[in-house]
């Protein structure tokens, strides 16, 4: 399925392994309509969102972080992000889930002033 050009590139998706035809059809309108409301396009993911974080943390924090910015990091991945968050499967994040994060977390500061 072409989407056009995006950002001077032509943004092409692909998909196999449908059993029918009318199977095809209904996952491109569906990628269709992902895309033109969202701006996005999904691919499946079934991790959630701890587990992305233990990725990130290891193949990215570990490798490119000082030792200290590495426990902090660690930390507020522990203590503030996972309990709320963690639970939640990547693809299901919405920003309505983030909003309440962030608003809760607001609410947390406000009260410690």
């Amino acid at each position: 399925m072409d989407l056009g050009i995006i950002a001077v590139k032509r943004k092409r998706i692909s998909k196999s392994g449908f059993l029918t035809k009318k199977d095809c059809e209904v996952a491109q309108v569906q990628t269709l309509v992902n895309y033109n409301l969202r701006g996005i396009v999904r691919k499946d993911c079934n991790i959630t969102f701890s587990d992305y974080l233990d990725i990130l943390y290891e193949q990215y924090v570990l490798n490119n972080c000082a030792y200290r910015t590495q426990k902090n990091y660690e930390s507020i991945i522990r203590v503030h992000i996972k309990p709320l968050l963690g639970m939640y499967r990547l693809n299901n994040i919405t920003t309505s889930i983030l909003q309440s994060f962030f608003l809760e977390k607001y609410k947390k500061i406000i009260e410690l002033y």
